[in-house]
């Protein structure tokens, strides 16, 4: 990255869909629509500029191993879903600079959560056309 370039990051929401047995992360949702936003993730920001938005573990690398687990942000309370906002805005100030764009392939309660806090520009791609 040259000077006055903006970094460009993507974000993914995990999926209800896993698989049955500990996976990286980028393997272990299964749905077809996490497929998708993993592949267009994969291409458009490569390695070290994509990550998976979980539920259990907040932000996760690709490659880190997970095993399956039942929990969405819908099960959280409203105070519970702002702490993992919280949470996930401190891990991802803490990884890139003010300014940097933050591209969410993610629902509206993970970008009501996330979006109003972090110091950085937020995007919101089209819907699932947008993975084509």
């Amino acid at each position: 990255m040259t000077p006055g370039q903006l970094l460009h990051i993507g974000l993914v929401a995990c999926s209800r869909t896993k698989a049955d047995h500990d996976v990286p992360a980028r393997e272990l949702y299964v749905s077809p629509l996490f497929r998708a936003a993993r592949e267009y993730a994969e291409r458009h920001y490569g390695p070290g500029h994509w990550f998976i938005l979980s539920a259990r573990h907040g932000l996760v690398e690709p490659d880190t191993v997970l095993a399956p687990y039942d929990l969405s942000l819908r099960q959280l309370s409203p105070d519970e879903r702002e702490a993992w906002g919280d949470r996930v805005a401190v891990e991802l100030t803490d990884r890139f600079p003010a300014g940097t764009v933050l591209w969410f392939h993610a629902g509206a309660l993970y970008r009501a959560a996330i979006a109003p806090v972090v110091p950085h520009q937020v995007r919101f791609p089209l819907g699932p056309s947008a993975y084509r």
